[in-house]
């Protein structure tokens, strides 16, 4: 798809042959991304999930249409680069508007967009959703200059200083993960004394009995 257009109609997303234009993909990328494309469309899938992780490893995500998704291997995808003021709570942790974001990056002024780069290589249908592929992105200025807090990128660059002076790169992964079986309503917040938060947004609280001097 960098050297395709997109599909008839979706000329508004992101910037028409952005990809191309800026040489973001490799030519086995561009072929995949029209593999990919293909998949998209012989499986019958209904969204497509394009997702970037932020600074503290958060996944932010966009969920598109089939042809939408289809159109950002061309074009990109714009995508709130205010992501990158936000701590881990969703709030924004730097003084709104501020030169450089608050970040001593010029092109973060003002809460602007940034273009997310769907890399075709990391296509995957997701097995617990309906009908749903994902893909991990690339995060670009709308310039096609690489945003530096992208954490693709930052590892990216990192293995490089370590390629040059002689050093390699070998990660594993821990999964773990709980299969339960709910076989009694007995173990609901409620019954256990313990009430969930309030519409509020207060925290849990847990009526338990309180001992009393003397008679504990």
């Amino acid at each position: 798809m960098g050297t395709t257009n997109p599909p008839h109609g979706i000329d508004g997303v992101g910037q028409r042959g952005f990809i191309t234009r800026h040489g973001l993909y490799s030519g086995e990328q561009a072929a995949m991304a029209d593999e990919v494309a293909t998949r998209i469309r012989e499986l019958g899938l209904r969204t497509v999930r394009l997702v970037v992780v932020d600074q503290h490893g958060v996944p932010r995500s966009k969920s598109l249409s089939p042809e939408v998704a289809t159109a950002a291997m061309s074009n990109g995808l714009d995508f709130s680069g205010a992501i990158y003021s936000l701590d881990t709570g969703n709030q924004v942790f730097v003084t709104p508007f501020a030169a450089g974001g608050g970040l001593g990056i010029d092109e973060l002024t003002g809460f602007p967009d940034v273009v997310l780069v769907p890399d075709p290589g990391t296509f995957q249908v997701l097995p617990w959703a309906d009908r749903t592929g994902w893909m991990l992105c690339d995060v670009y200025f709308s310039s096609g200059a690489p945003m530096p807090l992208d954490g693709r990128g930052v590892m990216r660059r990192a293995l490089a200083e370590l390629a040059d002076v002689g050093y390699d790169f070998l990660a594993g992964i821990e999964v773990e993960y709980y299969i339960v079986k709910l076989d009694s309503d007995r173990i609901a917040p409620e019954k256990r004394r313990v009430h969930p938060a309030s519409a509020d947004g207060q925290c849990l609280r847990a009526r338990l009995p309180v001992p009393v001097r003397g008679t504990a």
